[in-house]
């Protein structure tokens, strides 16, 4: 019993370095040949417990795709935990909000929390994406509250709202910022410093000509090929001939 708690404990490991840093677990067609499997048999090598895990010729080892999907799972909810914590732990908080498009053109919704901790360190935890359906204030501020709600975070203590300028956002008489100090008059809504650095940028880049009719031709031709299923198989084709791995071609999005 004891060399097997030495052995799972050492696949949790391994599990969790994967995971960090962001490396694939399993072949592309053949387990044998995953990254996971790889580094256990390597580390078998000076570990005389997993190696006698791994050799064995019946039994679970935990290594199929549902176990390490679990074992990813119990990881994923205790680093929650601890951000949560973490969150509790100081007297107030701050949230950040913002919704974006996936590469499956889903509506997303990522959460963030802002805390300042008891050395005067600020800093930022990133707590999810969350689907939604659309982008109306009132969904939006139903799926902040449902995570306050999901981690027994009280909105007495929310200091501080942090959005882009959409209107849905930051507007003054429905956007989820008004909605949001209806519930908790004490959230100061702060417009995204980061946004607002690049709308003064982009203010002032229409005063130079060339820039601004850079930025106007730039946005007309990606209209152009997007429109047109054609024309962006022909650009597809045209990126295909590159030798770089180019990225797909994104909408033109301003800022806000």
């Amino acid at each position: 019993m004891a060399d097997s708690r030495v052995a799972l404990l050492k696949i949790f490991n391994t599990v969790s370095v994967l995971a960090q840093q962001n490396i694939a677990f399993r072949g592309s067609n053949n387990d044998e040949y995953s990254n996971l499997l790889k580094i256990l048999k390597m580390r078998a090598e000076e570990i005389p417990e997993l190696k006698w895990w791994l050799n064995k010729p019946t039994g679970y080892k935990w290594l199929h795709h549902d176990y390490v999907n679990e074992m990813l799972k119990i990881m994923a909810h205790e680093v929650i935990n601890i951000h949560i914590r973490e969150i509790k732990s100081v007297e107030y908080y701050s949230i950040i909000v913002d919704e974006t498009m996936d590469v499956s053109r889903l509506e997303q919704v990522s959460i963030s929390f802002r805390i300042t901790l008891p050395d005067f360190t600020v800093k930022e935890i990133f707590m999810g994406f969350y689907e939604t359906s659309n982008t109306k204030s009132e969904t939006l501020l139903n799926i902040i509250k449902g995570v306050l709600l999901r981690y027994e975070l009280d909105i007495t203590k929310l200091r501080g709202q942090y959005f882009d300028g959409t209107a849905n956002m930051s507007g003054k008489y429905s956007g989820v910022q008004t909605l949001l100090r209806k519930l908790e008059s004490r959230a100061l809504f702060v417009h995204c410093t980061a946004h607002t650095l690049n709308l003064v940028a982009q203010d002032a880049m229409k005063n130079v000509e060339m820039i601004k009719n850079f930025i106007g031709v730039t946005k007309d031709v990606i209209n152009f090929i997007r429109d047109s299923p054609k024309r962006i198989a022909i650009f597809k084709d045209l990126q295909a001939t590159c030798d770089e791995n180019l990225p797909t071609l994104s909408p033109f999005c301003p800022t806000r």
